[in-house]
């Protein structure tokens, strides 16, 4: 899995790809992916996305998103001249998770950016304003942190970042 060019982002779907064997070190991502996924997506809860290499159906990695707001209150006031006074839309980037036999090649980066093109797709559709994310822990916390997400001031595990912010980053 050297070049990242050889990976596909597609919807999940247990009928096409391979989870059994999914592991990426932290247990809650792995069952998640393996038993709740699918269902989640049936029930409109969230989408699920997986990276699989070109003729293989083993899951490399995934990224669910979901709708979701954020009191106005919640942001920093720079982030919010201007709005009006009720809940702020936004997009939870709701899981994030590598395979251990991928981890280290970048593949999070390639995620997390598959991630953020297809919020900004959708934004053009309707009102989203920022992408939210909750760490798993301090690790995952330092990952967002390089892409430009803040921690809120009364959960340092919960981070955010502006749309117009990933904006210039993305050819759509």
């Amino acid at each position: 899995m050297e070049n990242l060019l050889k990976i596909k982002i597609e919807l999940f779907s247990s009928e096409n790809h391979k989870v059994e064997n999914f592991s990426c070190g932290y247990e809650s991502l792995d069952k998640y992916i393996k038993s709740y996924a699918e269902i989640n997506a049936n029930r409109g809860l969230g989408r699920t996305f997986v990276a699989v290499e070109e003729n293989n159906k083993e899951i490399k990695g995934y990224y669910t998103l979901t709708a979701t707001e954020i009191v106005k209150e919640k942001l920093p006031k720079k982030q919010t001249r201007g709005l009006p006074n009720y809940p702020i839309p936004a997009i939870l980037l709701a899981r994030l998770a590598i395979d251990k036999t991928a981890q280290g090649k970048k593949l999070g980066e390639y995620l997390l950016f598959n991630a953020f093109s297809r919020v900004l797709s959708a934004s053009y559709d309707f009102g989203i304003r920022i992408i939210i994310v909750d760490a798993i822990d301090e690790q995952a916390k330092n990952f967002y942190l390089k892409y430009g997400f803040t921690a809120f001031d009364d959960n340092p595990l919960k981070l955010f970042l502006p749309l117009k912010t990933v904006e210039p980053l993305i050819i759509i």
